[in-house]
């Protein structure tokens, strides 16, 4: 394989680190879908739950089948499932389908999941296939910065169709980010379908053609070093999804107890004389300096009262 060749690889491979990121908007989704629902946060907590469990599910699973069937073909099956699951949230504007708009946003969530939880598994080796072996640490760096541009926009997108001129005209609005990110998924799967990728083997997998067990990747955990980095491991991802969950409800409460926004000045008309109009809004502003005053300091209250 030429250079040439080798870099349209490494950009396809890119794509589909980008494709990765799409699991990052169950964070935001579960919001959405919690307030267009009327969810309490049990049910919310869910539906985050059913998305990230397949990490620990199919993981082991997932090398099985990737020795089996090979990397490429690994990687498109993922990209697949994920672009079914980016597809599925689309039924919901089917208003026979509005009953069950719980169902279907838990199996679109579950199916992300496995379709993220399939990727991190086999993309990775897959891109061993396309660099050289000393730029192999950079790939992984460039694809991690590329998936994190993707964790950075899909909330940016979701919000654009939430609040922008498309809510008004459209019934997409947060939802817009669901065929967007369907299309990238699918153009990605194309992509890397039509590139021809040759998966290189060692030598010691050709002569011993020694398949995984998982009974034999379990056995692994009875090293203390590999034990301790699946616990950090478990602890980073549950920390990173959880953060990703429930930021933005802290910050709304936090914003909405600590930032109250005032009542509005008073409003004259022309024909107001000046000279009722300008006291009138400097006792307003007095009083408003007053209020927050008090609030921020109790042991003013008294006097304020």
């Amino acid at each position: 394989m030429n250079r040439k060749t080798k870099f349209g690889a490494l950009l396809v491979m890119m794509l589909c680190f980008f494709s990765m990121g799409f699991a990052d908007m169950v964070g935001i989704g579960s919001n959405y879908v919690q307030a267009e629902l009327q969810l309490n946060n049990s049910l919310s907590g869910i539906m985050i739950s059913v998305a990230f469990v397949w990490f620990l599910i199919i993981s082991v699973p997932t090398g099985i089948l990737m020795n089996r069937i090979g990397r490429k073909p690994t990687v498109l099956i993922a990209l697949g499932v994920t672009a079914l699951s980016l597809f599925l949230p689309i039924l919901t504007l089917i208003p026979a389908l509005e009953p069950a708009r719980f169902y279907i946003y838990v199996c679109a969530f579950a199916l992300l999941g496995i379709g993220n939880a399939l990727m991190q598994t086999s993309l990775n080796p897959l891109v061993a296939n396309v660099v050289r072996p000393e730029g192999f640490s950079s790939a992984l760096a460039l694809g991690q910065f590329v998936k994190a541009i993707c964790s950075f926009i899909v909330p940016l997108i979701a919000q654009w169709g939430a609040t922008a001129v498309l809510a008004a005209l459209t019934p997409w609005g947060w939802k817009i980010i669901f065929p967007i990110s369907c299309a990238v998924a699918v153009l990605a799967m194309l992509c890397l379908y039509f590139t021809p990728i040759a998966e290189v083997l060692n030598e010691d997998a050709k002569q011993k053609r020694v398949s995984t067990e998982m009974a034999a990747c379990f056995r692994m955990l009875r090293s203390p070093y590999v034990f301790l980095c699946f616990i950090a491991v478990a602890c980073t991802a549950g920390l990173d999804i959880g953060t990703n969950s429930t930021a933005p409800k802290l910050f709304v409460s936090v914003w909405t107890l600590r930032s109250p926004r005032p009542a509005s000045p008073p409003r004259f008309t022309s024909s107001s004389a000046p000279s009722v109009a300008l006291p009138a809004r400097l006792s307003w502003r007095a009083g408003a300096i007053r209020n927050f005053t008090c609030s921020r300091r109790p042991c003013l209250r008294s006097a304020c009262s």
